[in-house]
């Protein structure tokens, strides 16, 4: 074979190399964005159905809440159970914004849970200084309560994945919507509204 022929061999391989690579890349690129959009915009399984109840430890009895809070107590009330961490920046960037919601609507009945999943107990005099210190400014305390969930069960059991992850229950017990995800003061209204209006 002369060299220009063998030449003009290797270049109609590597035009066939590239090719291939570019459509194996093509292809992960479309099922990493189909994976992500599915991800964001899947409905967990318990959506529809009684909100998991749960017993947990209540962290701020400044809110007239001690001892410990079932989420079976508050059938009647619009409940947001929000997920959160205090080593977690989009759930301390939420915290405010969930609180103003909180004091915007309580009047309507409005009653937010906040699920703290440090879990490990070396970790709980932290969480209960920054509950006390008022995180979301003015040094008050948070006023709405803060559980804890000592050995991470009660993630557990509504698929907490990350966080901040928050459930919307509606008055008669049933999970509305789940939104595994930082929510801005917009978007909270609008789910807060929804919330109360069902």
């Amino acid at each position: 074979m002369a060299l220009g022929e063998r030449r003009a061999a290797a270049e109609e391989k590597a035009r066939g190399g590239w090719l291939f690579y570019g459509l194996v890349g093509l292809l992960f690129a479309a099922t990493l964005a189909w994976m992500i959009a599915e991800y964001r915009d899947a409905r967990p399984a318990y959506v529809g159905l009684p909100a998991p109840d749960f017993e947990l430890p209540v962290l701020n009895a400044a809110t007239g809440s001690s001892g410990r809070l079932a989420l079976s107590a508050l059938r009647g009330q619009p409940v947001l159970l929000n997920f959160w961490s205090v080593t977690c920046g989009p759930c301390l960037d939420e915290l405010p914004d969930l609180a103003a919601a909180y004091e915007r609507y309580r009047g309507a009945g409005l009653m937010l849970v906040a699920v703290n999943t440090d879990g490990d107990p070396s970790m709980l005099p932290h969480v209960r200084d920054f509950v006390a210190r008022g995180a979301v400014g003015g040094g008050a305390g948070l006023t709405f309560p803060v559980l804890f969930d000592e050995v991470g069960e009660v993630s557990a059991r509504y698929k907490v994945t990350r966080i901040p992850h928050t459930v919307l229950v509606g008055r008669d017990g049933v999970v509305r919507k789940v939104l595994a995800r930082r929510l801005f003061a917009d978007e909270l209204t609008a789910e807060v509204e929804a919330l109360l209006g069902s």
